[in-house]
């Protein structure tokens, strides 16, 4: 199994993106033209999925993956492809095993694996990777047994459902997941007009969610939601209170009807929907909106108590040593004999002191957790 750190070049931190360019124009980003089935090596990719049972729907989300990591070509590309192979011996740390084809196939390791389940030597030259015949069983091979991140796209698209946001997770997390899902969708509509045979998933096999629901799905939709900026809580598959107010957010920004239901609208917007951006907002604005930040002012504010009276009993009990021991004793002498005769007041002092530290930094962690999740859009319930 090739790991997420070094399985493929998309795989270790979303390196892809900067190392291949596969940003797509704002233009394709808009308004994807997947109806051209017979662009460069899309007929071989679209064979491959025939001839190792991938269904319509998991081979559009293959054609997206390849669409996106050859920067739209289509074709193999290597890593780095518009540098020279001197700049790729001198700056990648694992030449000559870099990333190769239409799903970049990085470190010896994994040409060696990838060797082995396709019965073919890709080490003695690892530019045979670059074949368009190899390539292209190496992207439909590696997705559908989970070569690349140990998740393999069945995992996600089957007989019950149509995840094309998660499939992601099969390349690369779900880096740049909301783009190549949308892409997905126009892939299966192309592939759909010219007749992919193959068993079909349902559409959208999830149920349908609402207040008090519990589960599995309900944990997967609380995932999205929170990948998303939507969704504060603990994972817990319990559809409650800040489920809710996230779901009803979400709903609002999709322009979808508000009624804290996740039906297949719901489902289908969390594929492709893209996270919110932070908003700009001020701790003074938090400390007025949110209960919890109010409750840490008013922690804060008791700890304050606490201090000044554990202070003032001390300098209190300090003066009356003081007209024990004369004024022209030293301070060191005066402490000294605070805490030897009233060691009990002493003690209690310091307690309020620790006190006052403890409830102030309470006080302003949770303020500035509330603050993070304002910006972050998460509920403010509390």
């Amino acid at each position: 199994m090739m790991s997420a750190a070094s399985g493929t070049s998309a795989n270790r931190g979303g390196q892809s993106d900067r190392r291949l360019h596969l940003g797509l124009p704002a233009s394709l980003e808009k308004e994807p033209d997947m109806s051209d089935l017979e662009f460069n090596d899309t007929p071989l990719i679209i064979d491959t999925c025939r001839e190792l049972g991938a269904t319509r729907q998991q081979a559009a989300y293959i054609l997206a993956t390849a669409f996106w990591e050859t920067n739209r070509q289509m074709r193999p590309v290597e890593e780095a492809y518009w540098l020279s192979d001197d700049w790729r011996k001198k700056n990648l740390r694992y030449y000559p095993w870099h990333g190769r084809g239409y799903v970049q196939l990085t470190w010896e390791r994994n040409y060696i694996h990838a060797g082995k389940e396709l019965d073919l030597d890709l080490t003695t030259d690892p530019t045979v990777v670059m074949q368009p015949d190899i390539s292209a069983k190496i992207l439909v091979n590696g997705s559908l047994e989970g070569w690349f991140t140990g998740r393999k796209i069945g995992d996600y698209i089957n007989s019950a459902q149509c995840d094309y946001r998660n499939a992601r997770r099969v390349i690369n997390g779900t880096d740049k997941a909301a783009s190549i899902a949308a892409l997905a969708h126009e892939f299966d509509a192309a592939l759909a007009g010219v007749g992919y045979a193959g068993e079909e998933p349902i559409e959208m096999g999830r149920p349908v969610l609402r207040f008090n629901a519990r589960g599995v799905v309900v944990a997967e939709m609380q995932t999205s939601l929170a990948d998303l900026g939507y969704f504060s809580g603990r994972i817990d598959g319990h559809f409650g209170a800040l489920t809710r107010a996230a779901l009803l957010a979400f709903q609002a920004d999709q322009g979808l009807d508000t009624d804290a239901v996740a039906g297949p609208m719901v489902w289908a917007a969390l594929e492709t929907a893209e996270p919110r951006p932070t908003r700009e907002v001020t701790q003074a604005e938090i400390d007025e909106a949110s209960g919890t930040a109010k409750d840490a002012r008013m922690t804060e504010r008791v700890g304050d108590l606490l201090g000044v009276g554990g202070a003032a009993t001390l300098v209190s009990q300090m003066g009356a040593a003081s007209e024990t021991l004369g004024a022209a004793a030293g301070a060191l002498e005066r402490l000294s004999a605070v805490v030897t005769q009233n060691w009990p007041v002493v003690l209690l002092c310091a307690g309020c002191l620790f006190g006052w530290l403890a409830l102030r930094a309470l006080g302003f962690t949770t303020r500035k957790r509330r603050l993070r999740d304002a910006r972050e859009h998460r509920s403010l319930s509390r």
